[in-house]
C-alpha cells in the first residue's frame, strides 16, 4: 500500500527551540551536480559521478511575527545537529493524519537561514518566506533523515496579520498611505552564498554578500503622485526612521485560534511596526485595464543611516 505525507511545522534550534507553524509551503532539494560526459568519440557517456552537491530548502508561513523575531532582516546561522528541522506528516489510510512516531524529520546541521519576502494584499493574510543555505560541518551529512519520528509539540497555528497603516513624512509633507492601499511586498534582498574548496562535494562556508531590501506598494489613489509637495514628487521622497512607519495589523484571536472578527484594536500591543530610512519613488504613475481601477505603484529603497539597520522591525506595538 502506498503511503502519503504532507507538510508540517519548521523547527529552528535556538536557546529555546522555535517552532514555526502556519506553514503554507515547504521544500527541500539536494542539488546534485552530476557529470556524465563523453570522450573518445562515444555517443553515450560511460561515466557518471557527483562533482558537487548544494542542498537548499525554503518555507513560507503565516507566522510573520515569529519569523521576523527569529530571522530579523539578515537571517540566522545553523550550527547544531538539529539546527533546522523540516517535518513530513504522514497521512492515515482511511482517515486524516497518523499520530505517534510515524512521521519523517529532515535535519539540516550547518548553514544559514535568510528571509525572502513578506507580502500581503488587501483583505488577505500576510505571508513570509525564508531560504536555507546548507553547508557541511565536517562530520555529519548536510541533510540528516530520520524516520518513525513524533511531530514537535507547540506547533500552533495562532498568528495572522494583514495590511495596516503606512505613513511617510518629510518636513511639511505628510502622506498617509492607507484606505486605498492594495498590496505590500518587502523583499529583504539578502544575497547569500556558500563556498567550498579542495574538491569537496559539499560547501563548508555560508555568508551574506549583500543585503539591499526594497518595499513595494500598489494603490488606487493616483494622487500619490502630483507636481507639488503634498504627496510624492517626481524626484522621489527622502524618508527617515523617525517619520516612516509600516504597520502590519494582527487579526483578532481567541483561545490561541484565529477566530476573531476583523483586527485586534489599534490600541492593543499586538501589531508590527517596520521603519526605514531611504528614498521612496513612484514606479508606475498609472497602470490600468478595462473594467478595473487604475493603480499606482511606489517603492522604498532603504539605506543604512550609520546607526540603524535599513529596516527596524518591532513587534507587540500599538497603532497610533
Amino acid at each position: 500500500m502506498a503511503d502519503r505525507w504532507s507538510i508540517y511545522a519548521v523547527q529552528i534550534d535556538d536557546t529555546v527551540d522555535v517552532i514555526i507553524g502556519g506553514i503554507t509551503a515547504q521544500s527541500l532539494a539536494l542539488g546534485a551536480e552530476v557529470v556524465n560526459d563523453q570522450s573518445s568519440g562515444q555517443v553515450s557517456p560511460e561515466v557518471a559521478y557527483t562533482a558537487g552537491q548544494r542542498p537548499v530548502a525554503n518555507f513560507t508561513s503565516y507566522h510573520v511575527e515569529t519569523m521576523l523575531t527569529t530571522l530579523g532582516q539578515f537571517g540566522t546561522s545553523i550550527d547544531d545537529t538539529d539546527g533546522l528541522c523540516l517535518y513530513a506528516q504522514k497521512h492515515l489510510h482511511g482517515g486524516g493524519r497518523t499520530t505517534g512516531s510515524n512521521h519523517r524529520k529532515y535535519s539540516i546541521v550547518s548553514g544559514m537561514i535568510v528571509p525572502g519576502t513578506l507580502s500581503c494584499n488587501h483583505q488577505e493574510v500576510a505571508t513570509m518566506s525564508a531560504n536555507v543555505i546548507v553547508t557541511y560541518d565536517g562530520s555529519n551529512d548536510p541533510v540528516q533523515i530520520a524516520t518513525s519520528q513524533a511531530l514537535p509539540s507547540g506547533a500552533l497555528d495562532d498568528e495572522r496579520f494583514g495590511l495596516g497603516r503606512v505613513t511617510v513624512e518629510s518636513k511639511t509633507l505628510n502622506v498617509q498611505l492607507s484606505g486605498v492601499l492594495k498590496s505590500l511586498t518587502i523583499d529583504f534582498g539578502v544575497e547569500a552564498s556558500s563556498e567550498g574548496g579542495g574538491g569537496d562535494v559539499w560547501d563548508t562556508h555560508a555568508s551574506i554578500i549583500t543585503a539591499s531590501p526594497k518595499i513595494s506598494f500598489t494603490a488606487t489613489d493616483l494622487e500619490w503622485f502630483t507636481t507639488d509637495t503634498t504627496t510624492i514628487p517626481i524626484e522621489g521622497l527622502a524618508l527617515t526612521h523617525d517619520n516612516t512607519v509600516i504597520n502590519l495589523r494582527e487579526y483578532a484571536q481567541a483561545n490561541s485560534q484565529v477566530i476573531g472578527h476583523g483586527f485586534t484594536a489599534d490600541g492593543s500591543s499586538a501589531h508590527i511596526d517596520i521603519t526605514s530610512e531611504g528614498l521612496m519613488v513612484i514606479d508606475d504613475v498609472m497602470n490600468g485595464s478595462q473594467g478595473s481601477p487604475a493603480e499606482i505603484s511606489a517603492t522604498i529603497h532603504p539605506i543604512y543611516d550609520g546607526t540603524n539597520d535599513p529596516l527596524v522591525i518591532t513587534t507587540d506595538q500599538t497603532i497610533a
